[in-house]
């Protein structure tokens, strides 16, 4: 009882629709590299902080 095409969630598209456009991606790649490379700099400054503290004998 429902009008042809209304029972589809999606509709058909061709390949062009589908794909995401370069900039979107651009900006998709700049945000993942700057989360990543702050991660690397906590990383880095964990490991630089830390290095006393595993060291049992060392007095603080």
């Amino acid at each position: 009882m429902t009008p042809s095409g209304c029972g589809k969630i999606m509709p058909q598209t061709n390949d062009r629709e589908g794909m995401m456009p370069a900039d979107a991606m651009l900006v998709t790649v700049v945000v993942v590299a700057i989360f990543v490379a702050f991660a690397a700099a906590l990383a880095y400054a964990d490991r630089q902080t830390s290095s006393g503290r595993l060291d049992p004998k060392s007095k603080r």
